[in-house]
């Protein structure tokens, strides 16, 4: 997480709408500071663009529901903000070097 506090709400509220289309100019608003400076104290303090951190949040939230065994790959896939599978799949193995479905809790 960043250590710039200029970021806080910022941050905060990507972690509460990750399954929403954030765009900069929303965090703008939320932190106000300018465009600028947002994405400038953003890309400094992550390390990454806005949709490569809102790409990493949302995968994050699909092992997590993955691994709980309650919900299929789809679901999962439009409960954290994705349109579609196929850009759940692409988007998960681009992050995680595999597919979702290795991360499914199966019952024995």
């Amino acid at each position: 997480l960043p250590e710039d506090k200029r970021l806080s709400k910022s941050i905060e509220y990507l972690h509460s709408h990750y399954q929403e289309d954030v765009r900069m100019e929303d965090l703008s608003e939320i932190s106000m500071l300018s465009l600028r400076t947002i994405e400038r104290i953003f890309k400094k303090e992550t390390g990454m663009t806005l949709a490569k951190y809102q790409q990493i949040l949302r995968i994050i939230k699909s092992l997590e529901l993955l691994s709980s065994g309650d919900h299929t790959i789809s679901e999962t896939a439009y409960k954290v903000g994705y349109k579609s599978v196929q850009a759940f799949t692409r988007s998960f193995q681009s992050v995680m070097q595999s597919r979702p479905t290795d991360f499914i809790k199966t019952t024995k």
